[in-house]
């Protein structure tokens, strides 16, 4: 099968092609912008290069992008991209449906057949090991959780790039009654 053919412009990444888009779309990719064009995030549209699903060709120089120079690029203006994309990866290899949530630092995760049917059901927080995050960072998305009635799961990326996950809510739950 030919590689659909994805743009990046102006720091986004656009499919042009209706009847490209829509297939990208039907398989849980992109989001519709205001100007009727497919867009993908960072992560889904490095997931679909490396897997030789989609093309990027640059804009300004009206090349194809591989996927190191689009890592590389997307690197400059989002420096946790790598992390967004291993983890990404991960779960879309599980069959996981993942979005990208508002705050743009976490993923929203949709059980294997659910999405389009039902809300989410994981929020997933990133961080790469050794990291330092103030406990307050999981406390707010633990809170925020909790409200939306999702089950919090850390992403721990080792230093070889694996990804252990850790669920936070039940911890959480188990600190809140002891108070």
């Amino acid at each position: 099968m030919q590689p659909f053919t994805a743009v990046f412009i102006d720091d986004d990444i656009i499919v042009p092609s209706r009847s490209e888009a829509d297939s990208l779309h039907s398989d849980a990719y992109g989001y519709w912008g205001d100007d009727k064009l497919l867009h993908l995030e960072p992560s889904e549209a490095l997931y679909n290069v490396e897997r030789q699903k989609i093309v990027i060709i640059d804009d300004n120089k009206n090349e194809k992008l591989s996927f190191k120079e689009l890592l590389n690029i997307l690197n400059k203006r989002l420096p946790n991209v790598w992390e967004q994309f291993i983890v990404f990866k991960d779960l879309r290899q599980r069959g996981f449906v993942i979005r990208k949530e508002l705050s743009g630092t976490e993923y929203l995760v949709w059980e294997r057949g659910m999405y389009n049917k039902e809300g989410p059901s994981y929020r997933i927080l990133i961080i790469s090991e050794g990291t330092p995050r103030y406990p307050e960072y999981f406390y707010d998305s633990m809170i925020e959780s909790d409200d939306d009635s999702l089950e919090t799961k850390l992403a721990v990326i080792d230093r070889r790039g694996e990804v252990v996950y850790y669920g936070l809510s039940e911890a959480f739950n188990k600190l809140s009654s002891e108070s």
